[in-house]
């Protein structure tokens, strides 16, 4: 009986805790965002129209394709009466929350929640990340203050909501470094979720959680375990496995489609691609480059003795911020000292 007791004193506790973390996260955010709460159901977080008018449309179109028994991959209410394919990146996740939300809340409103749920639970999931490897909170809220606040997730959270629900990464990657130490199903089925909501999150994540698993696979493979070698093998290939047939189902009706993306210029992608220079140099309305007059870019690309012509699309925005990099600095410094 007195077991029984403490461990139900350690799960509140635990529960406790992990809300107070939300709690904070979600005050952060309130503050740091502000003045979106004050506007809250009236206008929709983020910048101008855009992206952001273009999703929010979305969202209205797949509650109402289903209402009415039409095809959720083409409308006839565009450019009738051929209509236009809606194919591409869909960002479900985000597409399908603000679906269910707009029924009660309204557009606005479901917007907004999911705008300030990127940041709140974008943190959330770098703390959890964090604590496994520090065991202390407060260094874990740290942690998920550099993450979520970061300059790649205001600038595209001011853009694209897919972009700016992060927080199934950390959280897909915690799983990886947890089978490295136990043996558990719940894991597999976790961490195959987790891929899979990373996937219809975002594209962009569906193709940097497989670069990331196929070098933590390769890196791992080689170390000691907890874990026997083949264990690990077996969990890792089942929840990438799983993980990927899942996306290969949700994704057939675009991968096997005539999509319009075939017939775009090369020239177009290569405008709105991010190269690995846009990783440490800042964007052209970071509070740096305004006040230099664009020195950094500048300096940056004369280094290579290339042409300072700068792409300003919001698509190339990739820049870790300076807080990251110097921090990234400092700890592999001490990583390899200690």
């Amino acid at each position: 009986m007195q077991e029984i007791k403490v461990q139900n004193q350690n799960f509140k506790n635990r529960i406790l805790k992990h809300g107070l973390v939300l709690v904070t996260f979600l005050i952060l955010t309130l503050i740091i965002t502000f003045p979106v709460i004050l506007d809250f159901g009236t206008e929709a977080a983020g910048s101008g129209c855009y992206d952001k008018c273009h999703m929010m449309w979305r969202m209205w179109w797949t509650n109402f394709s289903f209402d009415n028994d039409l095809d959720f991959y083409h409308s006839n209410y565009l450019f009738y009466p051929n209509g236009v394919p809606i194919s591409g990146n869909l960002a479900q996740f985000t597409t399908g929350i603000g679906a269910i939300l707009q029924n009660g809340l309204g557009s606005t409103f479901a917007w907004n929640i999911i705008w300030l749920s990127g940041f709140v639970f974008g943190g959330y999931g770098a703390y959890l990340l964090a604590e496994h490897f520090t065991k202390n909170p407060y260094a874990s809220i740290v942690s998920g203050i550099i993450f979520t606040f970061s300059t790649y997730h205001m600038v595209h959270s001011e853009f694209h909501i897919g972009l700016s629900m992060i927080f199934w990464v950390p959280l897909f990657i915690l799983v990886l470094f947890k089978i490295l130490e136990e043996n558990s199903k719940k894991l597999i089925f976790a961490g195959s979720a987790f891929f899979f909501l990373s996937a219809i999150t975002h594209l962009y994540f569906l193709v940097f959680l497989v670069m990331f698993s196929i070098v933590f696979f390769a890196v791992f493979s080689l170390k000691q375990k907890n874990i026997s070698q083949k264990t690990f093998v077996t969990n890792y290939s089942m929840i990438l496995g799983i993980g990927i047939i899942a996306c290969l189902i949700v994704f057939s009706p675009i991968l096997f489609s005539d999509i319009e993306h075939e017939k775009r210029p090369i020239d177009e992608h290569i405008e709105y691609s991010s190269g690995l220079i846009n990783f440490v140099t800042p964007t052209f309305f970071h509070s740096s480059q305004i006040f230099s007059e664009n020195d950094i870019l500048k300096n940056m690309y004369l280094m290579f003795n290339e042409d300072t012509q700068f792409n300003s699309h919001y698509e190339t925005y990739s820049y870790l911020g300076y807080s990251v990099i110097v921090l990234s600095v400092l700890a592999l410094k001490f990583k390899f000292r200690f």
